[in-house]
């Protein structure tokens, strides 16, 4: 008995440690703390680093597999992908980055991008880089976020990281069935002067277990 009530203590914290990340993501986009402000309507926003373009609302729309094929053929024909090294180099004024979050046949809790798991990712200084988000997974809501903020990340990201640019949290996709489900899918557009940045998922738990990778402007 003692063991139940333990343990169901345990599982109240984390709901309630997920819910308290969740919140606190929402909270900071749509009061402007640590985002720089509510952009374009509310769902993508920056901070000191970069800036957002065209100020568009861009709600979430929703793909079938066929269209979810066509995107991702979409993004690799101006990447020059180097998989020796899990390296994209894009080139030119207008960069468009499609990121699938934690799709089937790779490690849980990743990001693939033109076939590569976490790559590296190097694009032009003010560039216009438009980074469309699909959350592949089945189960777990997914969003990306860009930071100066080097790994290791905590659990609750959100708190202990340079915020300057996200992709709010997409719902996961509507059935198991890979062939038959549809695919939560939101477009953002930023541009960023040179450095080195990482993107990362913020949901609570997510980064800390391996679902980032790097972004280089040069």
């Amino acid at each position: 008995m003692g063991r139940s009530i333990w343990l169901w203590g345990l599982i109240a914290l984390a709901g309630f440690i997920v819910l308290a990340g969740v919140f606190m993501v929402a909270f900071r986009m749509y009061s402007g703390q640590g985002y720089g402000g509510m952009m374009g309507g509310g769902y993508a926003a920056t901070g000191p680093i970069g800036s957002s373009v065209g100020g568009v609302t861009r709600r979430t729309s929703w793909l079938s597999s066929a269209e979810l094929a066509t995107t991702i053929r979409v993004g690799e024909q101006a990447a020059r992908i180097d998989k020796k090294t899990n390296r994209i180099v894009y080139r030119g004024k207008n960069v468009n980055l499609v990121a699938l979050a934690s799709p089937h046949g790779v490690p849980n809790m990743t990001f693939e991008v033109d076939g590569l798991v976490n790559p590296t990712l190097v694009v032009p200084a003010h560039a216009r880089v438009t980074i469309e988000l699909v959350n592949t997974d089945w189960g777990y809501m997914h969003g990306f976020e860009v930071t100066e903020t080097p790994p290791p990340y905590s659990s609750m990201v959100m708190m202990g990281i340079q915020n300057d640019f996200i992709v709010m949290p997409l719902p996961p996709r509507t059935t198991q069935n890979l062939q038959t489900a549809q695919y939560a899918t939101r477009t953002e557009t930023l541009t960023l002067p040179a450095g080195t940045y990482h993107y990362l998922c913020p949901v609570p738990g997510h980064a800390a277990t391996g679902m980032y990778g790097r972004l280089i402007v040069t």
